[in-house]
């Protein structure tokens, strides 16, 4: 090999070496910024109890929390009625979250399928900003963009979950439930054998 192609070699590696190592630096600080950002969900699902019921979530599944949450349009929540609305309904957050820490979730009575349809139609587009401390303790400004909508709820069951029914049976509330029955059965055949 002549020393004009080392020459030429070295020159290249001081050349290259250089820039692939601030590659690899700025790849792992965008991959890091990344893991280290909020992940903030605003959405409707159905009440894991009352199936007619659904329920407002605002959710933070990202790895840090995210300060300063300000909505664009207020959130509709309280909205009953399973055909139709009855005419009931709030708007909420005007002033926003103060805080919303990683894995933290806030869960609102929405209401009912026709009441939240009625109020929200094809959808309601919002944006939510917030702020977090990026890896380097910078706060960081982000927004995101949100539909809320219902229409994937349309077919939701109106009848109690199970684990409903029992503890509404237990506690008395419902009064054709087969524990109720079985209740009044063994009622009925202790009178029977204290008669006797």
């Amino acid at each position: 090999m002549s020393d004009e192609l080392i020459h030429l070699l070295q020159l290249f590696f001081y050349i290259v070496s250089p820039i692939v190592s601030f590659s690899a630096v700025f790849i792992a600080y965008l991959a890091m910024s990344k893991q280290s950002q909020p992940n903030i969900l605003v959405y409707y699902r159905p009440n894991v109890d009352e199936q007619s019921k659904i329920d407002l979530v605002i959710e933070n599944t990202g790895s840090s929390a995210a300060t300063e949450l300000k909505f664009s349009e207020k959130l509709p929540i309280g909205y009953w009625g399973i055909d139709k609305s009855d005419g009931s309904g709030d708007d909420i957050l005007t002033e926003g979250l103060p805080v919303l820490a990683s894995g933290q979730k806030y869960i609102f009575d929405g209401g009912q399928f026709g009441g939240l349809k009625e109020k929200l139609r094809d959808g309601l587009k919002l944006s939510v900003s917030y702020k977090y401390k990026n890896p380097f303790g910078i706060i960081r400004k982000k927004s995101s963009d949100i539909v809320l909508a219902v229409d994937h709820l349309k077919h939701l069951p109106t009848k109690f979950s199970a684990n409903r029914a029992i503890v509404k049976a237990l506690i008395g509330k419902a009064e054709t439930t087969t524990l109720n029955l079985i209740e009044k059965h063994l009622s009925s055949i202790a009178k029977t054998i204290n008669q006797k």
